[in-house]
């Protein structure tokens, strides 16, 4: 037993003893602090507790408080029935509301057993967060505790800490919610603010497949934007950041000035800067963590916990947005064979890796911890990264905190490189490469001129395009087409009239060799440009729009050895964007043909997913290269919407995984599927290799040690259902523990069994080539 857990132990016998002889509320109150000093022996060089010497009560505006400490009022009494419980909320609304700034206070009501906390959130009193003290769950309390103490140093950082720590029922969360509010009211009807606003609500749209952006979770995003920036300068520089520092850090000139190129940029969270709050909540954060972690020991990624808890959670539960945890990441990527594939190739690929929809960027982390494993280091392992690795994601909140993953994940070694770096990771749709318009390929980047125009009091002018549009051909030349980009921005300020703004783009354009044929797209594309620009202005967010929507064509040109990730899993039925629709609908039916024209009545039960395989195999996955993608398992069973996907992809998969008995997960059964480029012409009627996961893991994101040793691993063959009109639960599944030439696990035997399955084995790490 601890430390921590030891006194804790001592204290709760304390506390039975005294509830015993009917102690007062002051014994118990003087109890629980003595508790706290001992648990957490840097309090008695902090602010101390106004009980030292054993007074009787505080005095606070308004009444008697039981005992202040920072930020935390506490009310202490015997018991915690329905009427003490009224009459400790009474008193707790009493001193809260008296203080000169009540919503930075939180109160807390407690018998010395239960804690249950309290805020004033738009002037009531709300419950924002509760433990029960308990000797077999020490280290959870201790968490908590230090939570609102903040007393804990150079702890090794973990995501559940960092969630607990600074995510939505931290003190840390609301005091910047304060904050960033304050700043949304001053900001929220500059029309350069609206833009980035309904941009990102555009965005959105895509990845849920409806309008659920309100103002309370781009507050939200916008916190852990700004976290993820602090994180990141924490991390590199082991300091917080100084005063004349803060404004870089929202703008990213602080990290041009690091050498990260691209790492911030004027993207949608930039919103605050020059606001004072916001340079207060950023220097509230880079303290806290800094006083708190080692971040020389970052071993996992960090955010994923409070992305997920920051996006709306009812939104996301309902369309089954989870992340990856980091063993199920891991272990895909092992059997992938990544960084180099035991299987043998007739031409060996560099082992390059794009992640298309990488939300927090999991996959991207944990690839480049196993390229360190196998043995890169220093400046080899960052070039190797920079110019192999490559994330995609629609999601703008999602790119932020992939790219600070990315960034802490190569940690010294991009400390000490010494030269310029950019991050190669980017905001931009995976599904939209360019289309052919006549004998040209061109990208094309839609724009929302209704909902902006009536947002910023603008009128559109006759025959305004609806979109930008990108020549295909300068996505394989990125430094030009970013010229041009900059050239578009500069001659769309509207101080430069509109004879010298087409005359000096157009004599730009043929200073940097644009070809003739495109010069009547770019000639739209100003067009368009200078009414964003004109007042009030609505093109803050256009150039980072622009410089990232042409990646995936770029990438898609490169391709990858690998490409791995957890696709969105959206079924048709939710996609409510007209657009989208239309784009999704096509690509299906028309262009991958996974349901036939007489099977359109089952579009709005195919899942997004499977299109992501089927587009990301074709277009950005090399041949012979490896894909693996986290699936939703239906793909497995006989439903027909999938029947044509199990044909092409589930009968040729090198590898199934079968997740469905591991808890916790998903809310969604799920499963993995590899598969080989190139392998088209394997039987549809081969059993599959499949690896049979069950068993309970400690956490949601257990690590691959802690998988390997809590799950059961069974090697099974599957033979995908043919006869689709039977249960959408039919299919055959021979298993067995004989190892198949197709399969290479390294499969150390486990003594005992799970169960009535046979006798199981845990696969152990893969030696590297």
């Amino acid at each position: 037993m601890g430390d921590f857990a030891e006194t804790l132990w001592g204290y709760l016998e304390t506390l039975t003893s005294l509830r015993r002889q009917g102690a007062s509320e002051d014994s118990i109150r003087d109890a629980f602090l003595q508790f706290l000093r001992t648990a957490f022996p840097r309090l008695s060089l902090a602010e101390p507790f106004a009980l030292e010497k054993h007074i009787p009560a505080l005095r606070v505006r308004g009444g008697f408080a039981d005992a202040l400490y920072g930020d935390l009022i506490f009310e202490f009494e015997r018991r915690l029935d329905d009427a003490k419980r009224a009459e400790g909320k009474s008193q707790l609304t009493r001193y809260l509301s008296n203080q000169q700034h009540p919503d930075r206070f939180f109160g807390i009501l407690t018998d010395g057993e239960t804690l249950e906390v309290y805020a004033l959130r738009d002037g009531e009193l709300a419950k924002v967060d509760e433990l029960k003290l308990d000797a077999e769950k020490a280290d959870e309390c201790r968490l908590w505790l230090d939570c609102y103490l903040f007393q804990e140093k150079h702890l090794v950082p973990t995501a559940n800490d960092i969630t607990l720590r600074f995510g939505e029922r931290s003190p840390t969360f609301w005091h910047s919610l304060r904050l960033l509010r304050n700043a949304w009211q001053k900001a929220k009807n500059d029309p350069s603010v609206q833009t980035k606003f309904a941009e990102w609500q555009s965005l959105l749209s895509i990845v849920y497949g409806s309008a659920v952006g309100d103002e309370d979770l781009f507050l939200r995003h916008t916190y852990l934007a700004l976290f993820a920036r602090v994180l990141a300068f924490v991390a590199l520089e082991r300091r917080a950041p100084n005063t004349d520092e803060l404004a870089g850090l929202i703008t990213g000139e602080t990290f041009e000035r690091m050498g990260l190129d691209n790492f911030v940029t004027d993207d949608f969270f930039a919103w605050v800067k020059g606001d004072a709050d916001a340079e207060t909540l950023l220097r509230s954060l880079a303290t806290r963590l800094t006083a708190a972690y080692d971040l020389a020991a970052i071993n996992e990624d960090l955010l994923k916990g409070l992305y997920q808890e920051l996006v709306d959670p009812e939104t996301r539960h309902d369309l089954g947005e989870f992340y990856t945890p980091d063993w199920l990441a891991e272990l895909t990527l092992r059997q992938a064979g990544f960084p180099s594939s035991l299987v043998p190739r007739p031409t060996p690929l560099v082992p390059s890796l794009l992640d298309p929809a990488c939300g927090s960027g999991t996959f991207l982390f944990i690839a480049i911890r196993l390229l360190r494993e196998a043995g890169f280091q220093g400046a080899n392992l960052v070039e190797f990264c920079a110019s192999h690795l490559a994330g995609i994601d629609v999601h703008p909140l999602a790119v932020t905190i992939a790219r600070t993953n990315f960034v802490l994940a190569l940690g010294d070694d991009l400390r000490t490189y010494g030269k310029r770096f950019s991050v190669p990771i980017y905001m931009a749709d995976s599904l939209n490469l360019p289309e052919n318009f006549g004998r040209q390929q061109i990208l094309t980047v839609p724009v929302g001129l209704k909902n902006l125009a009536k947002m910023a009091g603008k009128k559109p002018i006759p025959n305004l395009p609806q979109a930008f549009h990108l020549p295909a051909e300068l996505a394989m030349r990125p430094d030009l087409l970013n010229d041009a980009i900059d050239a578009l921005l500069e001659f769309a300020d509207p101080q430069i009239s509109d004879f010298d703004a087409r005359n000096g783009f157009s004599a730009r354009l043929a200073e940097l060799d644009i070809p003739l044929e495109h010069l009547g797209y770019w000639r739209s594309n100003l067009r368009l440009m200078r009414w964003l620009m004109q007042p009030p202005a609505t093109d803050t967010v256009w150039r980072f729009i622009l410089k990232n929507a042409y990646r995936p064509a770029l990438l898609a040109h490169r391709k990858f050895a690998f490409v791995v990730g957890n696709p969105p899993w959206l079924s048709y039925r939710y996609i409510q964007r007209r657009d989208y629709q239309e784009r999704v609908r096509d690509l299906v039916l028309s262009r991958f043909k996974l349901l036939s024209k007489n099977e359109d009545h089952l579009f709005t039960q195919m899942e997004l997913a499977t299109l992501f395989f089927a587009f990301c195999a074709e277009h950005y996955l090399a041949d012979g290269g490896t894909l693996a993608f986290v699936m939703p398992r239906s793909i497995l069973t006989g439903a027909k919407q999938h029947a044509e996907f199990r044909k092409r992809f589930v009968t040729t998969a090198k590898l199934l995984i079968d997740c469905e008995q591991v808890t916790p997960l998903f809310n969604v059964p799920a499963c993995v599927v590899l598969w080989d480029k190139g392998q088209g012409t394997r039987g549809t009627k081969r059993a599959v290799p499949m690896l049979h996961l069950s068993g309970e893991l400690p956490t949601h994101n257990a690590s691959w040690q802690q998988a390997q040793k809590t799950l059961s691993f069974v090697e099974t063959t599957f033979t995908p259902p043919t006869a689709l009109g039977q249960s959408p639960y039919f299919e055959q599944v021979t298993q067995g523990a004989t190892s198949r030439a197709s399969l290479p696990l390294v499969c150390p035997t486990r003594s005992e069994g799970k169960g009535d399955r046979p006798k199981a084995t845990a696969i152990g790490d893969r030696p590297e080539n």
